[in-house]
């Protein structure tokens, strides 16, 4: 099964549930897997502003948890959850966006006023 769809089916087991990393690891998880259910699973005391920027700048959660914000804005969010939702969605779908540039066009050109030949 694919790394990611093993992390996505997985990523809510520690925040949520009763395994841990270390139940993951004894049940022969690949270390990818542990490492992408780790980062996807928020710390104790730690903000949801600070969990969702650890998460834009890895591909693989980045895109787990967009999926993960869509399904639970489809089952009945508070007003609460949408304002929050929508919040992480512009930090993740921007960095989604900026990636897909950078990967087509490369990175964005120097804006320091330098002339390019020095």
């Amino acid at each position: 099964m694919d790394i990611a769809v093993q992390i996505a089916w997985l990523h809510d087991t520690v925040e949520d549930g009763r395994c841990t990393l270390k139940d993951l690891i004894e049940g022969g998880f690949n270390t990818q897997v542990i490492l992408g259910v780790s980062l996807l699973t928020r710390k104790l005391g730690q903000s949801y502003e600070d969990f969702i920027r650890r998460l834009e700048h890895d591909t693989v959660a980045r895109g787990i948890k967009i999926c993960d914000i869509l399904s639970n804005l489809n089952d009945a969010p508070t007003a609460r959850q949408i304002k929050r939702y929508s919040a992480a969605l512009l930090v993740l779908v921007a960095n989604e966006t900026q990636s897909n540039v950078e990967r087509d066009l490369g990175p964005a050109p120097d804006d320091s006023g330098a002339s390019p030949t020095g």
